[in-house]
């Protein structure tokens, strides 16, 4: 007769991993081998663990909530209406869920509504006491630092081809290659022959590996390469001279799989008005360029050809723009000339390109150019702020002499509700993930001119955001949030609100950058798991949020996280659900368990299952006490032996313990330590 205890536990192994200490699976060692005698039967004298509770989310069940990620909402303070966000719909599956799958399941839900490139990733960890019991939920949220990847993207994709019929001898090819010193080098196309001549159009590519970090991220182009008029003569097929491109920052297109066969299939992107919503009037906007529509910009500087010797440095972004025929979004552009205090300041247009190494009619006052020889347009992104740059050499008025370096050319900091707009519009929900973007015109080789060079010098993305995966998306409302939640309207609400609408307020005025700890000012991840009347849009009052109870809070009327309900070191933040018994999640255990002992020679049998078994010991979905999960023990009145079938002497030196359901797997809602007591005889 012997006496066996064993523990998942075991000290001897505290500080290795062996991966033999799980609950619900593990096995104990002995120095020398125990020997079992010839007939012996084995029984469970006692078992104790702790078992967690097992949720269970039906089909037609929503157990949703939102996640706003920016200024914090709530408690008086503005609406989401104010702002440049909007909480995004985050829902559980229905499915069966242990614990520490469950804390699993609302973190890939929460991360699945996370689209700004500088939101890491939610952890969703558990809490347990001591004894090991459930006590709720951790939730960490944190921002990236100001240390985002600097190089430029390795992929080039078509994002319009309006140069005749893709696949075609018409389409302009846009190469994008490295030179001799490892430069990425875009080359614009050759213009298309005939016959019939097609009109010539700007070709279009996107780079969209990784969304740009708003973060203080750079996206650098050089441009010196460029910008050599022509005048049109007798140029055939009614060339435009060269001249002609458009560099900046474009957030996601809607895509389509027609793939042009002389494109490297890359995808194209032929849906109509070129991948935006309706809303988005494209008839005749300024970075179309000469009434061209194939090219639509959040944030661009473009030189547009002329059938002249000049061409003009010009500015334009996305504004909100109240017509005659109700509010549209609308390419604008910006009059950066008359802002105060720049290089720029005095010109009474745009800078003229083809005048560059003369000063493009700049003045510093005194005859000589205040700024000349630009050669790099910078475009930096700050929080919700945008700002635009030239590399140049700039008049120096002290030394009198010219220093080359960045000079601003327009940002969002100048207070004043002009039409056009002398800011730059605000960086918002709807255009958080920004790729890199060009357009280029094409040339004629009749007429000596060659193909247009730009230089891809940099470029701040963040590869380890959630955010690029708006590209790979079929359809133009999965890029964000509106097919998810069924309401496309929310993503043309946040394009039209009036933060962002030309003439009723300055472009920018309640915007937030960077902070000196290197962080988006202001900005924090709330969850919304209750409908809160201040915070909640009232499009999203079907469904209403309902994820209280399981993500360990009471559905009291405030419905949401705070700041204050967290603790908050510089960015990162984490809430721990509250660990009173009113908060912690409860469910009930949904099944019996079962011990099992696969290094005994036992047989037993699983009917339900149709198979033999290792099964010893059959614990009941409650306890004597009642209960069925937490700290459970049992112990039988009268104990079931089962033959070892063993007709000679067993040497035994390890054992391994397992708790499974009636279908024989592992039973993972256990935690904390499990102790099973044998009895040999």
């Amino acid at each position: 007769m012997s006496y066996v205890i064993t523990s998942s536990t075991q000290d001897r192994y505290a500080k290795a991993s062996f991966g033999i200490e799980q609950p619900f699976q593990y096995t104990n060692y002995l120095g020398n081998a125990y020997e079992i005698p010839p007939n012996s039967k084995v029984a469970l004298e006692s078992i104790k663990f702790v078992r967690l509770p097992v949720f269970v989310i039906k089909d037609d069940e929503t157990n949703l909530g939102y996640y706003n990620f920016g200024i914090e909402g709530g408690g008086g303070k503005p609406t989401i209406d104010d702002g440049t966000g909007l909480p995004l719909e985050f829902q559980l599956a229905p499915g069966q869920y242990t614990v520490t799958q469950l804390a699993d399941g609302l973190q890939i839900a929460l991360r699945e509504s996370q689209y700004h490139p500088e939101d890491k990733p939610a952890v969703v960890g558990v809490n347990y006491a001591v004894n090991g019991a459930f006590e709720g939920f951790k939730y960490t949220f944190d921002q990236t630092p100001n240390s985002a990847n600097t190089s430029v993207p390795t992929t080039m994709m078509w994002a319009i081809n309006d140069i005749g019929t893709p696949g075609s001898s018409a389409v302009a090819q846009i190469t994008y290659t490295t030179n001799g010193s490892g430069v990425k080098i875009i080359t614009g196309p050759e213009a298309p022959t005939g016959p019939p001549p097609p009109v010539p159009r700007q070709g279009t590519v996107m780079f969209p590996e990784f969304p740009m970090s708003l973060n203080g991220g750079e996206c650098v182009f050089d441009i010196t390469d460029t910008g050599e008029y022509q005048a049109d003569g007798v140029a055939p097929l009614g060339i435009k001279p060269k001249g002609g491109w458009i560099i900046g920052l474009s957030r996601p297109q809607r895509v389509t799989q027609t793939v042009p066969t002389n494109d490297n299939n890359n995808i194209q992107f032929g849906v109509p008005n070129n991948g935006y919503p309706s809303y988005y009037n494209q008839n005749g906007l300024p970075n179309g360029a000469s009434g061209q529509t194939a090219a639509l910009y959040d944030y661009a500087v473009r030189l547009e050809p002329q059938k002249e010797t000049d061409g003009f440095l010009k500015v334009s972004c996305v504004v909100s723009y109240d017509d005659t025929a109700g509010l549209e979004a609308r390419s604008v552009e910006v009059n950066y000339w008359t802002i105060a205090n720049t290089a720029f300041t005095g010109l009474t247009g745009p800078y003229n390109f083809s005048l560059n190494k003369d000063g493009g009619g700049t003045d510093n006052g005194s005859g000589s150019p205040a700024v000349k020889n630009i050669s790099q347009i910078k475009f930096l992104a700050n929080g919700e702020q945008m700002e635009i740059h030239a590399l140049a050499d700039v008049w120096n008025s002290g030394t009198s002499k010219y220093v080359n370096g960045w000079t601003f050319i327009v940002d969002y900091t100048n207070a004043a509700i002009t039409v056009p707009p002398i800011n730059l519009s605000p960086i918002m929900a709807t255009n958080w993930a920004l790729f890199p973007k060009i357009s280029m015109y094409p040339v004629n080789s009749t007429l000596t001119q060659t193909k247009e060079i730009i230089k891809f010098i940099n470029f701040s993305a963040v590869t380890t955001s959630n955010s690029y995966t708006y590209w790979n998306s079929s359809y133009w409302s999965d890029f964000v949030f509106g097919s998810r939640m069924g309401q496309h309207t929310l993503y043309k609400d946040v394009d039209l609100r009036v933060y962002n609408r030309l003439g009723t307020q300055d472009l920018q005025d309640t915007t937030t950058g960077i902070g000196g700890n290197e962080y988006i000012t202001d900005y924090v991840s709330q969850f919304i798991y209750n409908k809160n009347n201040d915070w909640t849009p009232a499009a999203y009052t079907s469904p209403n949020p309902n994820i209280m109870k399981l993500m360990g809070y009471k559905a009291d009327a405030d419905g949401y996280v705070s700041i204050a309900d967290g603790t908050q070191t510089e960015a990162k933040i984490i809430y721990d659900s509250p660990n009173d018994s009113a908060n912690i999640p409860t469910a009930s255990a949904d099944s019996s368990l079962f011990v099992r002992c696969p290094t005994l020679t036992q047989t037993s049998q699983n009917f339900g299952k149709g198979s033999m078994s290792k099964i010893i010991y059959h614990c009941p979905q409650f306890s004597n006490s009642g209960t069925d999960i937490g700290a459970l023990f049992f112990q039988p009145a009268e104990r079931v032996y089962i033959d070892l079938n063993n007709k000679e002497t067993l040497n035994l030196n390890e054992i391994t313990i397992e708790i499974v359901d009636r279908n024989e797997e592992l039973a993972y809602e256990l935690t904390g330590n499990t102790t099973v007591c044998l009895h040999i005889i």
